[in-house]
């Protein structure tokens, strides 16, 4: 390299070091409640909140998967995002669904970023899918339940 090229590539990186590019953004999260209104996360910073984990069988998969990453309300929580009775969270495809704020348990809804303990891809409904655990209890065999199980999320938001 040139000395100058070198110079810009190390400014460049100094630039940007820490700094999410917009393709390592994975989802944004709108709110009244929150300072600017709004919030990205990359993956890195979700895998990084308390994760929770169970095994079930779903409808689009075949046999029982072990699914991991956040509840739900644990990602909301980790922001301060409280305000709203609905969140309305929008796939990749623009496919909307609303999830009432009351029925988030503790442990369920998960955003799932590991299936059987490995991250998945956009081709495989990835990287976030909204996942219940649907063979512990019947309150998740529902279909209002099967359509809030969004895979390829990129955006809630809260209203």
């Amino acid at each position: 390299m040139m000395p100058s090229t070198c110079a810009l590539a190390a400014a460049f990186a100094v630039l940007t070091a820490g700094c999410a590019f917009a393709e390592d953004l994975v989802l944004t999260v709108r709110a009244a409640s929150l300072p600017d209104g709004v919030t990205t996360f990359d993956l890195a910073t979700i895998e990084a909140l308390p994760q929770e984990s169970f095994s079930t069988t779903t409808v689009w998969t075949d046999g029982a998967h072990e699914f991991s990453g956040p509840a739900l309300a644990t990602v909301l929580e980790s922001i301060g995002a409280t305000s709203g009775s609905v969140i309305r969270a929008r796939a990749l495809n623009d496919y909307v669904i609303d999830i009432p704020v009351k029925s988030l348990e503790s442990g369920a809804p998960i955003i799932a970023t590991r299936i059987d303990g490995a991250p998945f891809s956009r081709r495989e409904k990835g990287p976030l899918w909204i996942i219940y655990p649907y063979d512990s209890d019947t309150r998740f065999q529902t279909e209002s339940v099967y359509g809030r199980s969004i895979w390829q999320l990129v955006e809630l938001s809260l209203e």
